[in-house]
């Protein structure tokens, strides 16, 4: 099975060009966003991400045969009156769209939330975007709002 073949690792600097593209077709596909930035500058801002984290913040890639299909980021928000946030966001390869590594990599966050010190992780979505909303409900996650 394809899902006990992928492998979760930390997402280094050399990642950050593939983890863009990832991250701009999969705007791209959910369609209806404006001004979205250059490739190159999207690049850059992952690389910032990747070498100087925000706080906690963490980016992992799944990779199947040495290719990474999809990546995984944990956003610090920092500490809120009483409790440590993050942001989810999940994006995947489009040839690799359906074939669990949502769900692997989402997974994966949830099981290291904690270790880095998260009490809270969010995520947000389009209304039509139902593959990662029934991802996410899947996992136990609540829809609000």
């Amino acid at each position: 099975m394809i899902q006990e073949e992928i492998h979760i690792r930390d997402a280094g600097s050399a990642a950050a060009e593939q983890i863009a593209r990832i991250w701009l077709k999969g705007l791209e596909l959910q369609k209806g966003y404006e001004g979205i930035p250059a490739e190159v500058d999207v690049i850059a801002a992952f690389q910032g991400r990747i070498n100087a984290p925000q706080g906690a913040s963490r980016i992992w890639v799944a990779v199947y045969d040495q290719d990474i299909v999809g990546w995984q980021g944990l956003l610090d928000f920092g500490i809120t009156q009483i409790a440590r946030t993050a942001l989810s966001s999940t994006y995947i390869r489009e040839q690799w769209l359906g074939k669990k590594v949502g769900r692997v990599l989402l997974s994966w966050a949830m099981d290291h939330a904690c270790e880095l010190g998260f009490n809270h992780v969010i995520g947000w979505t389009k209304v039509d975007n139902t593959m990662s909303i029934k991802l996410v409900l899947s996992l136990g996650w609540k829809l609000v709002g």
